[in-house]
């Protein structure tokens, strides 16, 4: 349990009534399933609420959906990353994105697949397949599942369907 060593967290661990008021004033939320508490560390499956409740996490994606919360090897590899490059322009390739490149290319990807774009999300996966799948087929055209969520960026957020798809008005045409 934290030991007062982090921002808004007191000695015993629990989240200070204040930062949860000024989460709900100065955080914008969307999506229909919000959470009326914060949540102050995660580990493995599990994330922990302000009171120190452990709760099986089903909910978060991404990585932590395959291999748990701060995995040591993807700490380990964020902390290496922090002592050279973590982030660069779009534009700006450092050394260790290329080495990843590379490595998938020969060791993972199925023939004829050699190229990678790295982004962050899955809103941002989502929007260059969109826009791939437009660029190859010449349409701009999609067809989206009710019931679905590709995430919450424009072209995104447009091909979603999920019940809480409501109160941004009229999305991207062409969906």
């Amino acid at each position: 349990m934290p030991n007062g060593n982090i921002q808004g967290i007191n000695k015993q661990g629990f989240m200070d009534s204040k930062l949860k008021a000024a989460a709900d004033e100065f955080l914008v939320r969307y999506g229909g399933d919000v959470f009326d508490r914060l949540f102050s560390r995660a580990s493995g499956a599990r994330v922990y609420d302000e009171a120190g409740r452990e709760i099986l996490d089903f909910t978060s994606g991404q990585m932590c959906a395959t291999i748990g919360h701060n995995h040591p090897e993807i700490v380990k590899a964020l902390h290496q990353a922090g002592e050279t490059a973590l982030h660069m322009f779009s534009g700006m390739i450092p050394t260790v994105v290329a080495e990843l490149g590379r490595t998938l290319a020969r060791d993972w990807l199925p023939a004829p697949l050699q190229k990678s774009l790295f982004i962050n999300t899955g809103s941002e996966s989502n929007e260059a397949a969109l826009r791939m799948a437009k660029m190859h087929t010449g349409g701009y055209e999609v067809i989206a599942i009710g019931g679905s969520w590709h995430g919450v960026t424009g072209a995104s957020a447009a091909a979603s369907f999920a019940s809480d798809r409501k109160w941004y008005g009229p999305s991207l045409p062409g969906i």
